[in-house]
């Protein structure tokens, strides 16, 4: 009897992969029936001509056939393969790839759509952002990534069944002995995640230590008090002891590792070993027959261990899916009651009265009021000013006049019936706004001058005259989509001016402050292209081969997003330069390219198949960071000896 909370447990997984799946039933049925077939039933029909064809050719030379016979016995297993191989591989290139494509885009837009059907409200509480951060950036890939890993798990299934059946059919002894071999390793790698999640546990407090440490070299007035004081010793003892608990903690946790590598060594060495010795055994005793069948037990065995070692990856990258949905399901199932509200009286033509009577209102996890009982009246056709220092409510009141919040107390009234009683959707449309932030959207001059109500070109036309601006109407505003980029404004400055006695990323900053002048167009993010080896994940300095004092471990990302208030990514700048050229340069139109940069040092980036090869935290295309005397060589401040 299965407990009811492991049950509980599959059920809720079950429902978790059915919602990264609906979309795709929706919008895509013909690519999930066709995946199905592929993966189901063309490769595992392809694993078992493969795995059959020297006993099929062996057994024709032992029954006495001539040599064309067992030739194209041979050659008919062989293009059953092929074929059947072709056949998959033309659905994935001819259609899912496309296909899939587009799929991706349709969800991706469903959930722009569905953003927008959600109470501005929401945004002001973490765990829903954290959520609509997730679902807006990752629900498409992830949900196809889930797509394509169900399906290599049901094929890694299928093979399993074909190989099992293989084999089962001369016996059961060898089927349990890959089994048994096989789940040596699962059970290898299930104790060695238990053990890695123990050991990281284990060293969480000491981590904290070492990072609190590392957060205040990133502070510039920290590091100025440490400077002035004698703060700094009991730092570094702080320090170096969590240093010297986490090196204990691996000591201790060395024996539970090796076990671990044992166990996996001698499950590998067991299959390699086992299964040869007792096919063998099996033909000399006459259990198993003739040396045809001989061969299918080896290919199928092997085989067999693959898909079953594969079974163990595809699992967990569905439990990764799992986790994923469960964590965007606050997206989905948040309830908005402004947004849905169209059915109400549709805002009518003309002006229109205001009232605020005894309105109050606060944001979701603050206990002050940003409005508290505030009462207004504004006559139809009257013209007001309300001022007020930053932080008053003027903001407030105007998103509580587009009903982007209710209010939490007293009403807000449109030529005196509560705003709730009209139609969202045409009531924003006879308001105008101008928010101290305006934007520009990267589409054309119509486009922009008509995102709050319609107009002819005559009357667009009139209004570019009217302010003296000599635009097409078809013009874009932005060089967002140019496909060469365009240079709206160029400054340098060396950054190694006084020998770099001041810090570099000090200069940059400095020379960003300056850049930003009060004509510079409003800005979207900052990109860094930073020399020295970038964990670009992270957005900070990795390691410089010793060309650059002070410049490992500088938090780059995190430095500059809290001095300028924008989103900030960093690369290594040799990895820049090849995504520049193949963006603009000589690479362009290539997919697999290498570019090399020679400088302070030797560095280098690796674009294969279209995409920057990158590794685990940006540092894989480090042409010129080789460990070539790893016995006497010197300590490099990558860590390693003799790069």
């Amino acid at each position: 009897m299965i407990p009811e909370k492991t049950v509980g447990k599959l059920r809720q997984g079950w429902d978790s992969i059915c919602f990264l799946l609906a979309p795709w039933w929706k919008y895509g049925k013909t690519l999930m029936v066709g995946s199905f077939i592929s993966s189901v039933l063309f490769v595992p029909a392809a694993g078992y001509f493969s795995a059959t064809l020297a006993q099929a050719v062996i057994e024709m030379i032992e029954a006495g056939k001539p040599f064309e016979a067992a030739f194209l016995t041979g050659l008919s297993y062989l293009l059953l393969t092929l074929t059947l191989n072709l056949l998959h591989a033309v659905y994935e290139d001819f259609y899912l790839r496309w296909k899939k494509q587009e799929i991706e885009g349709t969800i991706e837009r469903s959930i722009y759509e569905k953003a927008l059907t959600v109470d501005y409200r929401h945004f002001d509480d973490p765990s829903y952002f954290d959520s609509y951060k997730l679902a807006t950036e990752k629900f498409a890939s992830q949900s196809s990534e889930t797509l394509q890993n169900l399906f290599s798990l049901l094929s890694g299934v299928a093979k399993c069944i074909v190989y099992g059946a293989l084999i089962a059919s001369q016996g059961v002894a060898l089927l349990l002995i890959v089994l048994g071999c096989s789940a040596f390793v699962a059970y290898a790698q299930i104790y060695w995640s238990r053990v890695s999640v123990e050991r990281e546990t284990a060293m969480v407090n000491d981590q904290r230590k070492a990072d609190y440490l590392r957060r205040l070299f990133f502070d510039h007035t920290a590091v100025a008090d440490l400077r002035a004081s004698n703060i700094k010793k009991p730092l570094f003892s702080l320090f170096d002891g969590s240093v010297k608990s986490r090196a204990a903690i691996y000591r201790k946790y060395g024996a539970k590792e090796f076990l671990t590598d044992i166990l996996a060594n001698l499950a590998q060495l067991g299959t390699t070993f086992a299964v040869p010795v007792y096919v063998a055994w099996g033909v000399m005793s006459g259990n198993i027959g003739g040396i045809g069948v001989y061969a299918t037990l080896i290919a199928s065995s092997l085989a067999l261990k693959e898909a079953l070692n594969a079974l163990g990856w595809w699992s967990s990258q569905v439990a990764l899916g799992v986790a994923y949905a469960q964590k965007v399901q606050h997206f989905f199932d948040t309830d908005s009651t402004i947004e849905a509200s169209t059915d109400g009286e549709k805002a009518s033509d003309g002006p229109f009265s205001v009232r605020f009577d005894h309105v109050s209102y606060r944001y979701g996890g603050s206990d002050e009021f940003a409005i508290r009982d505030l009462s207004l009246a504004i006559a139809p056709g009257e013209k007001i000013a309300i001022v007020g220092e930053n932080g008053a409510g003027k903001t407030t009141l105007t998103k509580l006049l587009l009903r982007l919040y209710d209010a939490d107390g007293g009403t807000v009234q449109i030529n005196g019936r509560p705003i709730a009683d009209y139609d969202v959707s045409t009531l924003r449309g006879r308001i105008g706004i101008a928010f101290q932030q305006s934007r520009l959207y990267a589409l054309s001059v119509r486009e922009n001058m008509t995102a709050y109500a319609d107009a002819d070109d005559a009357r667009l036309k009139s209004c570019l005259e009217e302010v003296g601006l000599r635009l097409s109407l078809d013009a874009q505003v932005t060089k967002e989509f140019d496909e060469n980029g365009a240079v709206l404004r160029r400054a340098e400055r060396s950054v190694s001016f006084d020998g770099y006695k001041t810090p570099i990323l000090d200069t940059v900053q400095a020379a960003i402050h300056e850049f930003l002048t009060a004509d510079t167009p409003r800005l979207e993010g900052i990109a860094v292209s930073a020399t020295g080896q970038i964990d670009s994940r992270r957005g900070v300095v990795a390691g410089t081969c010793g060309n650059f004092p002070g410049w490992i471990g500088v938090d780059i990302k995190g430095t500059l997003e809290r001095e300028f208030d924008l989103p900030v990514t960093v690369a290594n700048d040799a990895n820049c330069m090849l995504l520049g050229e193949v963006w603009v340069g000589a690479a362009k139109g290539y997919t697999d390219v290498i570019g090399v940069t020679l400088g302070t040092g030797v560095g280098g980036g690796i674009l294969t198949g279209g995409r920057l090869l990158e590794g685990a935290r940006g540092l894989g295309g480090e042409l010129g960071h080789f460990r070539l005397h790893a016995l006497d060589g010197v300590a490099c401040t990558c860590g390693a000896i003799g790069c």
